[in-house]
């Protein structure tokens, strides 16, 4: 992770604490990580393939992980742009 992944993955951790709050997913990439934000919108790339609900999973994953909290996927099962609520 570079600097500025550093930095957003910070920023996303002191911003959420507990709500719903957006992501767009682009899957099958080279790693797993947090990518920007672009209109209120987390980018995330995902280094699993979008079938049989992997990249879901390593999403989820990698929010868990990255902001110490329990999630789950509201919405966007099948579909990039998805919503996530912290539990």
């Amino acid at each position: 992770m570079n600097g500025s992944q550093h930095n957003e993955v910070s920023a996303l951790r002191s911003l959420l604490t507990s709500g719903k709050f957006s992501v767009r997913v682009k899957p099958n990439a080279k790693e797993t990580a947090l990518v920007g934000v672009k209109d209120g919108t987390y980018v995330i790339s995902i280094a699993a393939k979008p079938e049989g609900n992997k990249a879901n999973i390593a999403l989820l994953k990698f929010l868990k992980k990255q902001l110490g909290k329990q999630v789950r996927l509201v919405s966007g099962a099948t579909s990039r742009d998805k919503l996530i609520e912290i539990l």
